[in-house]
């Protein structure tokens, strides 16, 4: 996948930082989702579904080991972050399921990659601090 995400420094003040199991699985997310405006449909285990904008598509057996975490871990963390209105359920598939991030588009600034990787290449190394500034912030101030 092209491009990066948006994740602000203050996240170190937000409750999911303090764990790193669910810090993990939230950037699984936000990496994971469809980052295109334009919808992707495909089949999953001969299920055809359709994710939009923000939405991605997870099963728990899959993620749970390439996270390196339990099932039933990774299904209290979906809890808490859907709880938490930082992502929510869009509909359960026979084996997946698909979820969106709420507010997705503060994390993805696909509009602006491009330019912002011109920039750098044109500024050469700048300051590192403001070239990062850009990279560290959510959910702490609003999902």
């Amino acid at each position: 996948m092209p491009g990066y995400i948006k994740l602000y420094r203050d996240i170190q003040e937000h409750w999911i930082y303090k764990d790193s199991d669910y810090f993990k699985v939230w950037v699984e997310m936000l990496i994971n989702a469809r980052f295109s405006k334009e919808p992707k449909t495909d089949t999953y285990k001969g299920t055809l579904y359709t994710i939009y904008y923000g939405q991605f598509i997870y099963g728990r057996p899959a993620w749970s080991k390439r996270l390196g975490i339990s099932e039933q871990k990774l299904r209290g963390i979906v809890n808490k972050l859907v709880k938490d209105s930082m992502i929510k359920i869009i509909e359960h598939l026979p084996s997946s399921t698909i979820a969106e991030v709420v507010n997705y588009e503060k994390y993805n600034q696909h509009d602006n990659q491009q330019t912002d990787i011109e920039r750098s290449s044109t500024e050469g190394n700048g300051n590192q601090q403001d070239n990062q500034r850009t990279a560290c912030r959510q959910p702490a101030d609003g999902h």
